[in-house]
C-alpha cells in the first residue's frame, strides 16, 4: 500500500523545519483561498464597472458581450492569483524535472479524460447533475461561449490558476505541515467547496484527490496542472458537441470510460521507482 503513495521522482524540495502552532498553520492553509476568492470578485466588479457593465458576475456571461465576458474572467483569476505565486515558490515545489517522460503525460491525460467523462455520465445517469439550478447556471454561463474561447478560459486559464492555489499551496502546505491523507482530503474538500454547489462540490472533492495523488505519484507540480487542464477541455468540448454527448452519455460510453479510468489508475499505482535515492522526504 506505501508502494502505492510514494512518488515516483522527486515530489518537493527540502523545506526547514518551523514552529508554528496548529491555529497559525491552520491560517496559512486557509488565507490563500480566501484571497483568490476575494481578489477574484474584486476583480471581476471592478473590472465589469470600469468597462460599465454593471452587473455581477453571475449574469456576466449571459447578459453581456462574450469576449467582454471571457476578457473580464481571466482578467479576475490572473488578478486573484498573482499575490499566490510567491507562496507557491516558498513552498519550493518541483515544477517540472528534466527528462519527463511521455508515458507519465499521457497516463494523466487518460486518467483526467476518462475519470471527467464517466464523473459526468455517473452524476448525469443518477440524475445528481440537474439537483442544483446553481451548477445549472453555472454550466449554462461557461457554455454559452465559442468553443475555442470557452476552452482557453476554462480549459487552461482557470485550471492553472485554481492548481496553483490548491495543490501548489494548500496541498503541499498540508502535506507538510501535517500528513499525506489530510493534505489529500483537506485540500480537495476546499477546492470542491469553492465552486459554490453541491454537483461541483462532490465533483470537486473526487477529482482534487486524483490530482494530488497524480501529483504525489509522479512528483511534478507541471502533472496537476496537465490533468486539471485535460479533464476540463474534454468535458467542455464533449458537452459543447451533441454529436460527442449522445456518444459518451450512451451506455457503452459510460461503460468505456470507467474501464479506462479504472485501468490507467491500476497501472498508475503499479509503477515502481526507479530510484529511491533519489525521492527527498516532504
Amino acid at each position: 500500500m506505501k508502494s502505492m503513495f510514494e512518488p515516483i521522482n522527486k515530489r518537493i524540495k527540502s523545506l526547514p523545519a518551523d514552529n508554528k502552532s496548529s491555529l497559525m498553520r491552520s491560517v496559512d492553509i486557509i488565507a490563500p483561498v480566501f484571497v483568490y476568492y476575494f481578489l477574484s470578485m474584486f476583480a471581476t466588479y471592478g473590472a465589469a464597472y470600469l468597462v460599465k457593465l454593471g452587473e455581477p458576475e453571475s449574469s456576466l456571461f449571459v447578459a453581456q458581450p462574450v469576449m467582454s465576458a471571457a476578457i473580464i474572467r481571466i482578467t479576475a483569476v490572473i488578478i486573484a492569483v498573482l499575490p499566490l505565486i510567491p507562496l507557491f515558490m516558498g513552498e519550493n515545489p518541483i515544477v517540472a524535472q528534466k527528462g519527463e517522460k511521455p508515458l507519465y503525460i499521457l497516463l494523466t491525460v487518460l486518467l483526467a479524460v476518462a475519470l471527467a467523462m464517466f464523473l459526468n455520465m455517473l452524476f448525469y445517469k443518477t440524475g445528481f447533475s440537474t439537483s442544483s439550478e446553481t451548477f445549472e447556471g453555472t454550466a449554462a454561463r461557461q457554455l454559452s461561449l465559442p468553443v475555442g474561447l470557452g476552452v482557453f478560459v476554462y480549459g487552461i486559464i482557470t485550471p492553472i490558476t485554481e492548481e496553483i492555489v490548491y495543490r501548489g499551496v494548500v496541498y503541499n502546505r498540508v502535506r507538510r505541515y501535517f500528513n499525506l491523507p489530510m493534505a489529500l482530503i483537506f485540500s480537495s474538500l476546499l477546492f470542491g467547496i469553492a465552486h459554490g454547489n453541491r454537483v461541483q462540490l462532490v465533483y470537486g472533492f473526487l477529482m482534487g484527490v486524483v490530482i494530488g495523488y497524480i501529483y504525489e505519484r509522479f512528483g511534478s507540480f507541471i502533472y496537476p496542472m496537465i490533468f486539471h487542464c485535460a479533464a476540463n477541455t474534454a468535458v467542455y468540448i464533449v458537452m459543447t458537441d451533441e454529436r460527442l454527448k449522445e456518444i459518451i452519455t450512451g451506455n457503452a460510453g459510460f461503460v468505456i470510460s470507467g474501464i479506462c479510468a479504472a485501468t490507467v489508475s491500476v497501472l498508475i499505482a503499479a509503477m515502481k521507482r526507479k530510484d529511491p535515492k533519489t525521492v527527498a522526504e516532504a
